[in-house]
């Protein structure tokens, strides 16, 4: 048991982390720029969703202090004070949303990590606390991994490596954050588990047949044939469960790689079949990341990419 513990908690580089800043650089940048073409009918002050409104339905979601909505800054504390300096608050969204994506192209290069990181950890909750419309869980995940970037060391793959001639070692702090990481996963999948089998729903098959026939299916899938199969939608509901239900199990045992992938599989069709492509890919990251940011590293240097610092790390 102590030797399990000590290996648990033995120093580690930080490659995991190189894993999630490029990954959620990607996917925030793909985001921000599918938004671009109703930019400002999303985030303008009198927008399709106006910031009065939205305060209101954030402020709503607050039922405990420690809610991460209560806490998302707005775009309307810097806006409102550049107003009376006659600054249009469509100046100053502008420039958030350049701070923004500027950050998560120095996120995604690895230059000045942690300070990139943070620039974009500030202007994605001003714009996730400024609307709802483009808020779908995807905001809080995507909270979650840049806040992990803010605290992570740099990694072999970050350009501070290469223009600072830093050396990338194992530390604590490295293995601490992707505990942390793999306990939230835990919290987050359980709490998925535990909701849904509180639902019947989820036992006989309705909670699949009803949102195979939410529009973003039906525009693309005749599902209606599972009127004639509900065994189908029933085996669908039980994988489920299973799946985020022994998520905590799997991954402290041997079918750790066997569960990341379906974990995987699960958020591709999620994503796929509900038109919910960014959330899907933050969840994935998140879980790759945790789970198997090792696997991957040696495919790629199987596969002959210089990912690591094998001599740095043998010193």
């Amino acid at each position: 048991m102590r030797s399990r513990l000590s290996a648990a908690l033995a120093p580690s580089t930080p490659q995991a982390f190189d894993l999630l800043r490029i990954g959620i650089a990607l996917i925030l940048l793909a985001k921000i720029v599918g938004e671009m073409p109703y930019f400002f009918a999303l985030y303008d002050r009198n927008g399709l969703a106006p910031w009065a409104l939205g305060s209101i339905y954030l402020h709503s979601s607050c039922w405990y202090p420690l809610h991460p909505s209560c806490w998302y800054p707005r775009m309307s504390w810097i806006a409102d004070p550049a107003e009376r300096f006659g600054i249009p608050s469509e100046i100053t969204i502008s420039v958030i949303a350049a701070g923004y994506i500027a950050s998560l192209l120095l996120l995604l290069v690895g230059f000045a990590q942690r300070c990139s990181a943070l620039v974009a950890y500030f202007c994605h909750m001003m714009m996730s606390g400024s609307t709802f419309l483009a808020n779908y869980g995807v905001d809080k995940f995507a909270t979650v991994g840049l806040f992990y970037c803010c605290v992570a060391p740099a990694g072999f793959l970050s350009l501070d490596r290469v223009l600072f001639a830093r050396t990338i070692r194992s530390t604590y702090w490295a293995t601490i954050l992707l505990r942390l990481l793999q306990v939230q996963l835990f919290a987050v999948y359980a709490v998925a588990a535990l909701a849904k089998a509180s639902h019947i729903s989820w036992w006989n098959g309705e909670a699949i047949w009803m949102g195979a026939m939410l529009p973003t299916i039906n525009d693309r899938f005749d599902a209606s044939q599972l009127a004639y199969h509900p065994t189908i939608a029933k085996v669908l509901g039980y994988s489920t469960l299973v799946v985020e239900g022994f998520y905590s199990c799997a991954m402290l045992s041997r079918l750790r790689i066997a569960w990341v992938f379906l974990i995987v599989l699960m958020h591709i069709v999620i994503g796929v079949a509900f038109d919910l492509a960014f959330f899907a890919g933050i969840m994935i990251v998140l879980n790759l990341c945790a789970f198997a940011s090792r696997e991957i590293f040696d495919l790629l240097r199987k596969a002959g990419f210089h990912v690591d610092d094998t001599s740095a790390e043998a010193k």
